[in-house]
This record gives C-alpha cells, sequence and structure tokens, in this order.
C-alpha cells in the first residue's frame, strides 16, 4: 500500500521457547513489510534467545531483539 504507515510491535519474553510462534511471526513479517517487531527477552533461561536471534537473522530490517 502507498503511504501506508510503519507497524511497530513489543512483544516481551521470559522463557517462550515452547510458546513462540516462529511461523506465524515469519508470516507476518513477510506479508507486512512495513512491520517491525521488538521482542524483549527478560533474562530467559530456555532456548528463547536463539529463536529470537534466528527470527532477527531472517528478517534483519523488521525484528529487533532487546535482552
Amino acid at each position: 500500500m502507498p503511504n501506508s504507515p510503519d507497524i511497530a510491535i513489543v512483544v516481551p519474553c521470559y522463557n517462550e521457547q515452547e510458546r513462540l510462534p516462529i511461523d506465524e511471526y515469519s508470516a507476518f513479517l513477510g506479508n507486512h513489510k512495513e512491520a517491525k517487531i521488538c521482542f524483549v527477552n527478560d533474562a530467559s533461561t530456555d532456548q528463547t534467545g536463539q529463536l529470537l536471534q534466528s527470527l532477527q537473522i531472517e528478517f534483519p530490517k523488521q525484528v529487533y531483539v532487546l535482552n
């Protein structure tokens, strides 16, 4: 869409390895190039950080991870 506004989403995360719908986030980001998601990883002790990092690598201009 021309002149569409950016979308900014903030997602708090703590030990979300089993609950993060990574495939759904990937599909959303692929379909909404104007969207930006900031995941706030609050000292997770599982593999949440690694999952978020892989999503950030796939969508470097759209995904931000704050640890």
